[in-house]
């Protein structure tokens, strides 16, 4: 019998896949007809597939539109011609093991995504409310109610998964996938499948009165409620009583009673029986005790105690003076003050602690105790702490301002002479000095200086203006806004002046002098390159002012010796244009120039 197309439709996507598992194809069989093209090259109940006629239905079951009977199953069109390996079954082309995790699956079941599934339902993701059955997703619940493990709801019935679309021959019903006579727990459905019986919805299943049942697919199962004990076809009541008060507290009454137990608190306590507390007579009126007494309860009484501080019977009570006995147990430190019921002490000014025990306030050890960052803190016992500025440091009132040990400027001379002490200061530098280099040291580790010219901040290279400019070097120390300036009024000549004039000795010929100069420092090289072969003179700056040290000499008449110099440090190179040599060859080049 063949399922309607509609019904297929609606069960089963219809998709045709041909493929092998590992490689091996194998022919239809014995099962397979004369060889065909189309459907209508086989009798009526068969189908075309791979090249053979294939009956439509298997005897015992029928198959769906998108599978045909082959060696009397149900096969997937897209597994036919597909062989498998041992463990291993076809599922939409496919051959996947017939074993989840060592475990089998049922019979025609494969292992797909770690859960056993019906071939037809791989790949079939389904909602959390439904179960995948013939390849499509159907409810799990019926009118409310969930289905049993392995049914999904088919017209308003749970029906085996197995069994949705199979349409068995009359007089036969579906179960597990195959047509036969219906299980015990399950009877004829609408659809002539098989459905479950609830046998739960009469008498109870036939459990015991204070049992529940618990309908199963085919079956259903008995549980004792609550308080009850047994195999759910028999329940006797538990007698919670008997083991630990039956949880109720240790100062109350456990009672049995059918199915559950009660808590009563015993004579003296209050509560629910879980939980007992005492009667406190002490909760009123402070037990009629006296206001500075402690009202003590006990089971079935209570005692007065007069508190710390106070003496009597506890129905009266009197304040006690601790201070007149031994300062209260003060410190010799502190005062004892008296109060109702107590005392207090308090350490004196220039004191810390309880009072009862106080020790010096070391004010050094919080914040320099005020001093100055750059000051020395001295502790005095009770008393404000003693500051004193550290070496290289000026003490003005609190602060202590950081000092310069030494000041100096790479051009000119501080007039008066630097002292740490003295704040203002003049130096004159030539007109070609457009910059001085600012060097100091400070009085102490730690201390540097920041320079200024006319107010502008300035690094120690600072660039000369013409005429007079204010300077001013701040002695700065880490950790402290406090500085100590010391303004230098700075004067840079406003015009060149002439240093010296420089002659050859006297009768010397050398002529023209100075044609070529070049200076090193303080030493001076000058230039006559027209008389005779030519010369160069040598002076140096000796204590301020120039003398003549040297004559050099070309070698012939005409080499014009002394046409161009350089000087560097203690290297003189002197040109000769018109001086010929020989070269390697022994040809002349003109032009030389001697180095020194």
């Amino acid at each position: 019998m063949r399922l309607p197309a509609v019904a297929v439709a609606r069960l089963l996507p219809v998709v045709l896949w041909i493929s092998a598992c590992n490689g091996n194809v194998i022919p239809v069989g014995q099962d397979a007809g004369a060889g065909c093209t189309t459907r209508s090259d086989c009798a009526a109940g068969q189908a075309c597939v791979a090249g053979g006629c294939l009956p439509d239905d298997c005897a015992d079951r029928a198959c769906t539109e998108a599978e045909v009977c082959l060696q009397g199953a149900c096969v997937a069109v897209s597994c036919v011609g597909v062989t498998c390996a041992d463990g291993a079954r076809c599922a939409r082309g496919e051959c996947l093991p017939t074993a989840c995790s060592g475990v089998a699956c049922r019979e025609g079941e494969v292992c797909s995504g770690g859960a056993c599934v019906d071939p037809s339902c791989v790949g079939v993701t389904c909602g959390a409310a439904e179960q995948c059955a013939r390849g499509v997703c159907l409810s799990a619940s019926c009118n409310g109610q969930q289905c049993p493990a392995g049914a999904v709801c088919v017209d308003g019935a749970c029906e085996d998964a197995d069994c949705v679309g199979v349409v068995c021959p009359s007089g036969t019903w579906c179960s597990e996938g195959r047509c036969g006579g219906c299980p015990a727990g399950t009877a004829q459905g609408g659809s002539g499948n098989c459905v479950d019986v609830d046998e739960c919805a009469t008498a109870n299943g036939g459990c015991h009165l204070e049992a529940s049942c618990t309908n199963t697919f085919g079956g259903f199962t008995c549980t004792c409620r609550g308080g009850f004990a047994g195999d759910g076809g028999t329940c006797v009541d538990v007698d919670e009583c008997a083991t630990g008060n039956g949880g109720c507290h240790a100062d109350a009454t456990c009672t049995n009673v059918n199915g559950s137990f009660t808590c009563a608190c015993g004579d003296g306590f209050a509560g629910d029986g879980g939980s007992c507390a005492d009667v406190d007579e002490c909760a009123a009126a402070n037990g009629g005790c006296h206001a500075e007494a402690t009202c003590q309860n006990e089971p079935g009484s209570f005692t007065c105690t007069c508190r710390t501080g106070f003496a009597g019977d506890g129905g009266t009570c009197a304040d006690v003076d601790e201070c007149a006995t031994g300062n209260g147990g003060c410190d010799v430190h502190a005062t004892c003050t008296n109060t109702p019921g107590s005392s207090a002490c308090a350490c004196q000014q220039g004191w810390a602690g309880n009072g009862y025990t106080c020790v010096d306030v070391d004010e050094c050890a919080v914040g320099n105790g005020g001093c100055d960052p750059n000051a020395d803190c001295q502790d005095l016992p009770g008393a404000p702490p003693a500051c004193t500025c550290r070496t290289g440091y000026l003490a003005e009132g609190t602060a202590c301002r950081p000092l310069l040990a030494s000041l100096e400027l790479s051009e000119g001379t501080l007039s008066p002479a630097f002292d740490p002490l003295t704040t203002s200061y003049s130096v004159s530098v030539p007109y070609l000095v457009e910059q001085v280099q600012v060097s100091t040291t400070g009085g102490a580790a730690g201390i540097g200086a920041t320079v200024r010219l006319g107010g502008q901040p300035t690094g120690m290279d600072v660039d000369l203006p013409v005429g007079l400019g204010q300077l001013q070097v701040s002695a700065t120390a880490p950790q402290s806004p406090h500085t100590f300036t010391y303004d230098v009024n700075l004067q840079r000549a406003p015009v060149i002046q002439q240093e010296a004039i420089l002659l050859p000795p006297a009768g010397d010929p050398s002529t023209p002098f100075g044609e070529a100069v070049a200076q090193d420092g303080d030493d001076l090289a000058v230039g006559a390159p027209s008389t005779g072969a030519g010369a160069v003179h040598l002076f140096r700056r000796e204590n301020g002012a120039w003398t003549w040290k040297e004559k050099l000499v070309g070698g012939a008449v005409g080499d014009r010796f002394g046409s161009g110099v350089a000087l560097s440090g203690q290297k003189l190179i002197v040109g000769a244009p018109g001086r010929t040599v020989t070269d390697g060859n022994g040809d002349p080049v003109p032009g030389a120039g001697a180095v020194y």
